[in-house]
């Protein structure tokens, strides 16, 4: 069962002006993180088309970040979304206690996970189910690490150095 939502991922297709929107409408500033290009790199992400060089913003509000996301071009999965949906909800990330768990349980369930293996990021263990098993929306489960390390859980939540 889900802890908590983690994040809200928004699809957008002019990444300025949706900083500008967001920025206006939260309050906050966003800290940018082209560290993504990397991490989906070393996830093998980058090999079907996934590409976030630049292209994400990070509002922190207190227990949730919302994510502001645009594809490199239209052919990366961002870049489908938009131009088949329109820009709007992309992704819903839930922290869990225990992925291989939630995945057993969801499995038994009917639901299909859009990778056969996990993979390893900076936030932790993280799948998603497939969208056409939760009503178009794609819900991705992290498990993040119980001996993270708090600096980089401390940027990541908008309190170390890029999100002061």
């Amino acid at each position: 069962m889900p802890k908590t939502i983690y994040s809200i991922t928004i699809a957008v297709e002019d990444l300025e002006e949706a900083v500008k929107n967001y920025e206006s409408f939260l309050g906050v500033k966003p800290t940018y993180s082209p560290g993504y290009e990397v991490l989906f790199t070393e996830c093998g992400l980058k090999e079907i088309g996934v590409d976030y060089k630049d292209q994400i913003a990070v509002f922190h509000l207190p227990g949730i970040r919302f994510i502001l996301l645009t594809g490199f071009d239209k052919e990366t999965p961002i870049g489908r979304f938009i131009r088949w949906k329109g820009e709007g909800v992309f992704m819903i990330s839930m922290e869990v206690n225990s992925l291989k768990a939630e995945e057993k349980s969801l499995q038994a369930k009917g639901k299909r996970f859009v990778f056969t293996d996990n993979l390893e990021t900076h936030l932790g263990t993280v799948n998603m189910i497939h969208p056409k098993d939760m009503n178009g929306v794609l819900f991705e489960l992290i498990q993040t690490p119980k001996n993270m390390m708090k600096s980089n859980k401390k940027q990541w939540r908008g309190e170390g150095k890029n999100g002061e």
